[in-house]
C-alpha cells in the first residue's frame, strides 16, 4: 500500500495538539496524482496502522477533511492506546463542533485519564451543550486544578443556566488563584442575570491577592446592577495595581450609580497615565450630563490624554456653557485635542462657537478645520477650499475623502478622490458603505 505523504507537521514541546493547531493555520497535503489513493480512504487506514505516528497524522488530517464518517472516527479514536491521539481526537471533536460528540467527551472528562479531562473541558466549551452542564460544575472539583480552571472557562457558555451559579461562586474560594480568576471571568459574562447570590463573593474577591482575580471580580459586579457593588468598586479605584483601578473605573460606570460620577472625577489625577485615561474613557461612556461643569476643570488636565477624551465627550452634549473651555482647547498644543474640540464646538448652536470656528479657518489651523469640517463644508465660505484641502492631507480619514466627493464642490471632490488614491495608515481594507457616507452639500447654511 502506498501511503499519502503530507507535509508533516514538526512536533513542537506542545505535542499533537499543537501540531494540530500548526496544521489549521496553513499545512496542507500534497495534491493527489494519477493513480494515488483517495485521501480519505488512506487516512481511514492509516487511523488503524501499528505505527502510532502515522495514526496521529492521520487524524491531523481527518479533522480538517470534510468527511461525513469524520465524527465516528475521531469518537473510535478517543480509545487508542496512544495518549497523544486521544488528545488529538478530543481536540478535534471539539473543532467539529457536532453534538454527536457531547456524550463521548463528557465520558473522557469523567475519566481517569488527568491530560485528556483537562482537554476534554476545553472542547466540550467549543461545542457548548446544554447537556454538558452538570459534568462541566462537577470537573470544578477536580483534583487537577488546570482542569477546574478549563471547566469555570468552559461554563462561560452555559452562564444563563441557572446550575452554573453557585458553583461558580464557591469556585471563587478555590485555593487555586487560577481557578478563582476563571471562576470571576464566567461570571463577568451575567449581565442582565442579575442573581442576588454573586454580588457578595464577587467583592470578597476585589481583595484577592491575585491582581486577575480582582480585575475579572471588579468587571462582574458592575454588571451585576447590585447597589452593593458601588462601595467596593469605588475602593477598587485605590488598589496598587493600575489595571484593577481601570477595570473598577468601567465598572462603576456600568452600575449606572449616581454616587459613582465624583470618586471617577477624583480618579482623574491617578498618578498612572493609561488609568487617567481609561477613566477619561469611562466617564465619557456615563453620558451624565451632571459631570459637564466639573469636566470644565479637566479640560486644562496636564495629561494630554485626559483633554484629548474630555473634548471627545463634549462632541456629544451640545451644551453652549461648554463653548468658552473648548475655545480655551483650541490653541492646545496637541492637534488632537484642536481637532477634537472644533468637532465639539460645531456641535453647539451657539455665536461664540461659530466665531471660534470661522478664527480657526482664518488661521489655517489644520487640526480645528479637518474636525470641523462638516461645518465647513455647509457654510461653503469662498475661497476656503484651500485649507479645507490641507485639513484633509494632513488630519483626514476616509470619511472626510468620501464626505468632500459628494459635497457638489469640484474642488474638494477631487481632493477627495486624489486622498482615497494614495496609501494611508488606516489601510487599504477599510471599506465605508454607502449608508456611513454623509451628504453634506457645499454651501447649504449659509
Amino acid at each position: 500500500m502506498t501511503h499519502l505523504r503530507s507535509r508533516r507537521t514538526k512536533r513542537t514541546p506542545c505535542g499533537f495538539a499543537g501540531g494540530m493547531l500548526l496544521y489549521f493555520c496553513g499545512f496542507g497535503f500534497v495534491p493527489l496524482g494519477s493513480g494515488q489513493t483517495d485521501p480519505s480512504t488512506q487516512w481511514i487506514a492509516d487511523l488503524k496502522d501499528s505505527k502510532s505516528h502515522l495514526r496521529e497524522h492521520a487524524l491531523l488530517s481527518l479533522a480538517d477533511s470534510k468527511d461525513s464518517r469524520k465524527v465516528e472516527l475521531l469518537i473510535a479514536a478517543l480509545n487508542d492506546s496512544n495518549q497523544q491521539v486521544r488528545i488529538g481526537a478530543v481536540d478535534a471533536l471539539g473543532q467539529a463542533q457536532d453534538p454527536r460528540a457531547v456524550k463521548p467527551l463528557l465520558d473522557v472528562l469523567q475519566g481517569p485519564d488527568n491530560e485528556l479531562r483537562l482537554h476534554a473541558s476545553n472542547s466540550l466549551a467549543i461545542i457548548h451543550d446544554p447537556s454538558a452542564v452538570e459534568p462541566l460544575v462537577a470537573a470544578l472539583k477536580d483534583p487537577r486544578s488546570d482542569v477546574r480552571q478549563n471547566a469555570a472557562f468552559a461554563l462561560f457558555n452555559q452562564i444563563q443556566d441557572p446550575r452554573v451559579i453557585e458553583p461558580l461562586v464557591a469556585a471563587l474560594s478555590d485555593p487555586e488563584a487560577n481557578v478563582r480568576s476563571s471562576a470571576a471571568f464566567t461570571l463577568s459574562a451575567m449581565a442582565g442575570t442579575k442573581d442576588p447570590r454573586v454580588a457578595e463573593p464577587l467583592i470578597v474577591a476585589l481583595k484577592d491577592p491575585m491582581e486577575d482575580v480582582r480585575r475579572n471580580a471588579a468587571r462582574a459586579l458592575g454588571k451585576t446592577g447590585d447597589p452593593r457593588a458601588v462601595e467596593p468598586l469605588i475602593a477598587a479605584l485605590k488598589d496598587p495595581e493600575a489595571k484593577v483601578r481601570s477595570d473598577a473605573a468601567r465598572a462603576l460606570v456600568d452600575t449606572n450609580s449616581p454616587h459613582a460620577i465624583d470618586p471617577l472625577l477624583s480618579a482623574l489625577n491617578d498618578a498612572n497615565e493609561d488609568v487617567r485615561l481609561k477613566v477619561a474613557h469611562a466617564l465619557e461612556r456615563s453620558k451624565d450630563k451632571r459631570v459637564v461643569t466639573p469636566f470644565i476643570t479637566f479640560l486644562n488636565h496636564s495629561d494630554t490624554n485626559v483633554r484629548w477624551r474630555m473634548a471627545a465627550w463634549l462632541i456629544t452634549i451640545h451644551n453652549p456653557v461648554m463653548v468658552s473651555p473648548l475655545t480655551v482647547l483650541m490653541r492646545d498644543s496637541d492637534p488632537r485635542v484642536r481637532k477634537t474640540a472644533a468637532w465639539a464646538l460645531s456641535e453647539i448652536e451657539d455665536h461664540s462657537a461659530v466665531n471660534a470656528l470661522l478664527a480657526a479657518l482664518k488661521k489655517s489651523d489644520a487640526p480645528a478645520i479637518a474636525g470641523a469640517y462638516r461645518f465647513f463644508l455647509s457654510r461653503g465660505k469662498p475661497g476656503s477650499e484651500d485649507a479645507l484641502i490641507e485639513a484633509l492631507d494632513k488630519y483626514g480619514d476616509p470619511w472626510m475623502a468620501r464626505t468632500f466627493e459628494n459635497c457638489g464642490d469640484v474642488k474638494l471632490q477631487e481632493a477627495g478622490y486624489n486622498w482615497e488614491a494614495k496609501p494611508h495608515s488606516f489601510g487599504s481594507q477599510t471599506t465605508i458603505s454607502s449608508a456611513e457616507v454623509e451628504v453634506i452639500r457645499w454651501g447649504s447654511v449659509r
